[in-house]
């Protein structure tokens, strides 16, 4: 049966076996996972601290369970290294005393991460840079306070797409807000103009429907143009409501329905403007791909 040595738990449960004499471990493949996991426990340790140099002068409720994991991950690091070191000398009382530091240090980990969590799921707007809650904005960051995202931006994935420019300030500001670099109130300010020009949009789609009803193109460009819409007005929700998650979901949004509706637009122009509209896609695709546009790579 093939163990998992990709996580500390695992580590910990193939130790048992190993030491038991259980045939389907070696000692290699115990080294091995010890290895690769002091790897990945340096890189957390090093990802941890630039976050926490990132924020400056961090609030002690935050700090603590950040350092705490910071330690949690050091002593892990060092454990895994003392086995990997001493397992070719075979199962023995010193390697057992490794299991049990093993167990205590993973559930210190497992408690700090618990008040990290805990810390996320208060409904209490923070400082998204220091995370304080003493005066809005920070008195010390000038930042306006935010509701944390109560899953602390995980399990993300990247995607990337071409743009028009007037994308690129929004996306700019999005990402300065989450990570603690602007104010909230700095992204409010860019929508005006966009939110105007996606009105004209929906308006000049919905009166084109109304004269060809069973227009495919026309159908998925209007339901695509009031998704945008929807975005932009949960970014905008989120000068009420506060909350991280509002600002994600909306640029969410905003992203997908824009990289869908300048497919459909361009669709548009060549179905509907003949010679003059097929020129005008080629020119704008040839645009787009060079200085009219701006490349955007976010975690969705």
């Amino acid at each position: 049966m093939t163990q998992d040595l990709s996580t500390i738990n695992g580590i910990i449960r193939y130790l048992r076996l190993w030491l038991e004499g259980d045939p389907s471990t070696s000692t290699d493949s115990l080294k091995q996972g010890c290895t690769k996991m002091a790897d990945i426990l340096n890189a957390a340790i090093s990802e941890t601290d630039v976050e926490l140099s990132r924020t400056g002068d961090t609030d002690e409720s935050l700090a603590e369970p950040v350092e705490s994991c910071i330690l949690a991950y050091e002593r892990l690091r060092d454990i895994v290294l003392d086995i990997a070191e001493s397992a070719s000398q075979g199962p023995g009382e010193a390697i057992g005393d490794f299991l049990n530091e093993l167990e205590e240090a993973a559930e210190f980990l497992r408690r700090a991460q618990e008040d990290l969590h805990t810390w996320l799921q208060a409904p209490i707007a923070r400082c998204p840079r220091c995370g304080g809650q003493d005066g809005d904005p920070c008195p010390i960051c000038h930042l306006e306070l935010l509701f944390p995202d109560p899953q602390g931006g995980t399990e993300s994935k990247f995607r990337s797409a071409l743009l028009p420019q007037a994308y690129g300030p929004i996306f700019d500001a999005y990402t300065a807000v989450r990570n603690g670099e602007k104010t909230l109130s700095e992204l409010i300010r860019l929508l005006p103009p966009i939110e105007s020009d996606i009105r004209e949009y929906i308006a000049s789609v919905t009166a084109s429907l109304s004269r060809q009803p069973d227009s495919v193109s026309l159908i998925q460009a209007r339901d695509t143009l009031v998704e945008l819409n929807d975005g932009l007005r949960q970014i905008r929700k989120t000068w009420e409501s506060r909350k991280m998650t509002d600002l994600q979901d909306g640029w969410a949004k905003v992203f997908r329905s824009a990289v869908r509706f300048e497919r459909l637009r361009l669709e548009l122009l060549e179905e509907f403007g003949g010679e003059q509209g097929q020129a005008k896609v080629s020119q704008e695709r040839r645009q787009l791909a060079q200085q009219d546009s701006v490349s955007i790579r976010f975690e969705d």
